[in-house]
């Protein structure tokens, strides 16, 4: 990934390329093209010529990120209440100058009594002060003049009243400061909803070759373009005026293209099944592992193309099947011929990935919000501010009760319920999760404050229930989605009622309470609540 400290603009613009390519090969082609920067590509058929025929487009186009001046954006919360596109109101015709909120409250101003009298008071101090002000630099010596700090020094009382009087002027008139002139001829009105990250046409230019990835040592122009390897019919051709951006998303989802829709139908194959077709999902190229059902993965590939891209529908045709239904249960015929399960003879046994885990201990609490969250901390606080709020990761987990899916993901500041369930590396593509199990995943879901609170939530659901073997039942139903057997509901009730007994005497309410908390985090830390059968 790109250095944020980089200070060679040139190195950093280059860089940001570089992982703009990288991101769109890998992602939507799962192909390594941006190892061709430096040289030819090792294995896979990319000369650095077809490197920077992409980095020509990406270079001519402008990217647009962030907050300025470290302001938060909290108008993004208000983006379900806005009108659907096209019922909006349509910008103000260029000639007409549009006037700016700021300015109706002041025309208002200048109309009441009294204020052109004033104002014309203060215009005729501002043009004596003007007057004293260029009497007071004529009478300075060479020497002063000379010197800018002695000649500030000097004019500096004169210079404050003119500010004020400018200031006073400004208000009455209503013009916000007079610091920035309006453009001739006005100009349609800027957008005063939500922003989001986007970019936006830039210079047209084709990129030459940084021979071995030097910016300066540069080599031969190459035309904008794309992988000569993947030659489509009618789509090699870009506008010169333009960045290619739109002639690079066509050639992608071309329906000739080889790469796309394969790339996608493993990688949804994959987040169903727990194993993809291609075991390396983002890499389809030399290095990469064959499909084990090549046949099955274009008639996927194929469905999804005539489907028009349909996602849903593609996931709808795969957890219809035969194989997606499959139990994960194992039997000795089975193992001896495909132990990898290569074959897909049975479901894959395979743990939830982080946001899931969050998310049904949220459920099993109760306290799960399933509408899709407005407005992210990241947000109200603005960019600028990240860095600096020490209890940022707190309130991004702690505040939220929406699913994972809406959570703000800061970098180098993950939830350590995320981070420590094998969250993907934020700043790279991660096509195919690492899963590890690790002492501190069990720490957590037995010390932290966020399991605590939800055993608790949990705990008061189920202690509606009359009768202890109902409260058990209840509790394996909301974590484990099943109904105890007799020894589990036997074992489950023996437990809350030695931890009853073993707490301190009174308060019978909140002992009970506690009790069925335990039992409820402990079902939250078992082995079947994270993984699927």
């Amino acid at each position: 990934p790109k250095s944020l400290n980089e200070r060679n603009k040139a190195i950093f613009q280059m860089d940001i390329v570089d992982e703009q390519i990288d991101i769109t090969t890998r992602a939507v082609m799962g192909l390594t093209v941006s190892c061709a920067r430096c040289h030819d590509h090792k294995f896979d058929p990319f000369p650095t010529e077809d490197y920077y025929a992409l980095a020509g487009i990406f270079r001519s186009t402008e990217t647009l990120y962030g907050t300025s001046g470290g302001q938060g954006n909290r108008q993004a919360g208000k983006l379900a209440s806005l009108e659907p596109i096209g019922t909006a109101a349509k910008p103000a015709p260029a000639k007409k100058p549009v006037a700016k909120k700021a300015d109706v409250p002041a025309k208002k101003t200048a109309r009441k009594p009294g204020n052109s009298k004033r104002l014309k008071q203060l215009v005729a101090q501002q043009k004596k002060v003007k007057q004293e002000l260029n009497e007071a630099r004529a009478k300075l010596s060479d020497k002063v003049k000379k010197n800018k700090k002695q000649t500030n020094r000097a004019l500096k009382p004169i210079r404050i009243r003119l500010r004020k009087l400018n200031k006073q002027i400004q208000q009455i008139r209503g013009g916000g400061g007079g610091k920035k002139k309006k453009k001739k001829g006005g100009g349609a009105k800027k957008p005063s909803g939500p922003v989001a990250m986007g970019v936006r046409e830039g210079s047209p230019a084709d990129c030459r070759v940084h021979i071995r990835g030097n910016i300066r040592t540069l080599g031969d122009s190459v035309t904008r373009g794309f992988l000569q390897v993947v030659k489509l019919d009618g789509s090699d051709k870009i506008n010169a005026r333009q960045s290619g951006r739109l002639e690079l998303a066509n050639w992608l989802t071309h329906a000739d293209n080889p790469l796309t829709a394969r790339v996608m139908a493993n990688r949804v194959w994959y987040h169903l099944t727990g194993r993809g077709l291609v075991t390396t999902p983002d890499n389809f190229g030399a290095m990469g592992q064959r499909p084990s059902h090549p046949e099955l993965l274009d008639h996927l590939a194929l469905k999804f193309q005539q489907d028009n891209w349909s996602v849903k529908s593609l996931v709808r045709s795969i957890v219809l099947s035969h194989a997606y239904r499959l139990s994960s249960s194992q039997n000795t015929a089975g193992t001896a011929r495909d132990p990898d399960n290569t074959l897909f003879w049975r479901m894959n046994h395979r743990r939830l990935d982080a946001e899931s885990i969050r998310d049904a201990i949220l459920t099993a609490s109760g306290q799960l919000d399933p509408t899709p969250r407005k407005q992210s901390i990241i947000s109200e606080i603005g960019d600028a501010n990240v860095g600096r709020n020490a209890n940022l990761t707190r309130r991004i987990n702690e505040s939220n009760r929406h699913r994972s899916v809406y959570l703000p993901i800061v970098r180098n500041r993950l939830p350590e319920m995320l981070r420590l369930f094998d969250f993907a590396e934020p700043s790279i593509i991660v096509g195919r999760r690492e899963v590890t199990t690790v002492p501190a995943q069990a720490l957590f879901l037995l010390n932290s404050s966020f399991v605590i609170e939800q055993s608790d939530h949990m705990a008061r659901r189920i202690l509606a229930a009359t009768d202890d073997p109902t409260r058990v039942r209840q509790a394996y139903r909301l974590a484990l989605g099943r109904i105890p057997s007799d020894a589990e509901i036997s074992a489950a009730t023996g437990l809350v009622r030695d931890t009853i007994a073993s707490l301190p005497s009174g308060g019978d309410d909140g002992k009970q309470l506690r009790a069925w908390s335990g039992l409820c985090q402990s079902l939250m830390a078992c082995a079947e609540f994270r993984y699927l059968q």
